[in-house]
């Protein structure tokens, strides 16, 4: 009589344990399942591929060709770690009953190694990059920031330069230290600041503005949109961005002139009647230089989907 004798396979729990693990750490997955040495190269493989996808934030600026290219790397990685988990599940179900092995390659010993060298290694990458995400919960940036929007700013490169007209900068409050603003800076030290009728006058001449008609937006707390005036505002230096402006004759559109001190910038909202910046000096008032974190470059994510990948202005 013939038999046919059908191969033991390991548990799915088995399995899908060893792929959670190399999924979480390339590499421990392989590991449990007893390719001892697959699973050292994975886990090198997998810290090049790291290393190699947070590089780009160290030698450029987050421009949106720069962020396509940080994106495809960590979508690569991301692949590469769900191949790899997939492979640990397919050898712990080839392999059949667990093996006994010596204590130096087992998997707990991998684990107590490679996972606090993981973790100190990621704490490291991330504190290291040079670009940062930012989420906008506030109106106050519109139309340029809307809120929602996720952004990599320039925390590396901008460090201890000086911002010029027209940069969107993200920045503490000078009186706490913790909260984050993302404020365009219309005032360098030494400048004269006024608005007169929605219109900023900067050492006691308007800027250049056009208007680009009306502009309507419904914020999430309210059914009902607001029609904005669209403005396309340029500075001195040729920045140019939009503004929006609901009412000429609101308090924040018509201030005294304001001084910038020494070492300090002056920051407006683009969205200029719903904004807490400069003008109001018990909110955010002058920007010390220290309290600048850093450049607003591209929004990387965002409700609207036609926002992705797009320059702040």
């Amino acid at each position: 009589m013939n038999e046919t004798l059908t191969p033991i396979r390991g548990s799915w729990p088995r399995a899908l344990w060893a792929g959670l693990l190399s999924f979480y750490q390339p590499g421990l997955g392989q590991v449990y399942a007893g390719t001892w040495r697959l699973g050292v190269v994975l886990f090198l493989i997998a810290t090049a591929g790291g290393i190699l996808a947070v590089a780009p934030t160290w030698i450029a600026v987050p421009t949106p060709a720069a962020v396509a290219i940080f994106a495809a790397d960590i979508a690569i990685l991301g692949t590469f770690q769900l191949g790899v988990a997939i492979d640990a599940v397919r050898r712990v179900r080839r392999s059949g009953h667990p093996v006994s092995r010596p204590w130096h390659r087992s998997t707990w010993i991998a684990a107590v190694i490679v996972i606090p060298l993981s973790i100190g290694l990621q704490s490291v990458l991330v504190s290291t990059a040079g670009w940062h995400s930012f989420v906008v919960y506030s109106g106050s940036g519109m139309p340029s920031l809307m809120e929602g929007d996720y952004v990599f700013v320039d925390t590396r490169h901008y460090s201890g330069s000086s911002p010029t007209y027209g940069d969107m900068i993200v920045l503490r409050d000078p009186r706490t230290h913790a909260v984050a603003y993302m404020m365009r800076v219309v005032g360098l030290p030494g400048d004269r600041i006024q608005l007169s009728k929605g219109i900023l006058l900067l050492n006691g001449q308007p800027v250049h503005r056009e208007s680009a008609g009306p502009w309507e937006h419904a914020s999430s707390s309210s059914i009902f949109a607001k029609t904005y005036e669209l403005f396309r505002e340029t500075l001195p230096n040729g920045r140019a961005y939009d503004i929006l402006q609901l009412d000429a004759n609101e308090i924040l559109g018509n201030t005294k002139e304001y001084r910038v001190p020494s070492d300090n910038f002056f920051v407006l909202g683009d969205n200029r009647d719903n904004s807490l910046d400069s003008r109001v000096p018990n909110a955010v008032g002058f920007v010390p230089r220290a309290n600048i974190v850093g450049q607003a470059h591209t929004i990387y994510w965002s409700s609207d989907l036609t926002r992705l990948f797009r320059r702040v202005e």
